[in-house]
């Protein structure tokens, strides 16, 4: 169960499944054929009313995600706590978020990655996601503010005098 709890936490972190299963050499065959037996056994398990093998597997990917993240630099430039609040204020207040992304070399899969680490570090301390809200809101403030201030089109420069 914790080689599929790997592959589960590597996917959960925005691996690709054919990626993940390359990380841990597991042919793509012998996946398919696991999930499926793994999906037949919680069904039996889920009519009896056994949760047992449900709350085993929870636990193992668990348990995988922290040794994944423990695995992992702790800090980087796109995993920073600064980087992070002012990428999603961006994208929230972007007319066009698909621009700031490529304006920032961010795909699609990497900002769901790091954002999904957020997620899950906020969700495991509640002392960072109080820290993670207060960081956005005061973000956002800025943001708002700055979107308030006059630009030089809107204060022509006073006309010279004689």
């Amino acid at each position: 169960m914790a080689v599929v709890a790997a592959v589960k936490a590597a996917m959960l972190d925005g691996v690709p499944l054919k990626d993940a299963l390359v990380e841990h050499d597991i042919p793509p065959h012998k996946w398919h054929l696991h999930e499926r037996r793994m999906a037949v056994q919680f069904a039996r398990a889920a009519e009896r009313g056994d949760t047992q093998l449900a709350a085993e597997l929870d636990a193992a990917v668990s348990r995988a995600v922290e040794e994944r993240a423990a695995a992992q630099p702790n800090t980087t430039d796109d995993d920073d706590l600064l980087t992070y609040v002012t990428v999603t204020v961006e994208l929230e207040e972007a007319a066009d978020p698909h621009q700031v992304m490529a304006e920032l070399n961010l795909n699609a899969e990497k900002w769901q990655a790091l954002r999904r680490r957020w997620i899950r570090r906020t969700m495991r301390d509640p002392k960072l996601a109080e820290e993670v809200r207060k960081q956005l809101s005061q973000q956002r403030r800025a943001m708002r503010l700055l979107s308030q201030q006059p630009t030089s089109s809107d204060n022509p420069p006073a006309a010279a005098g004689p």
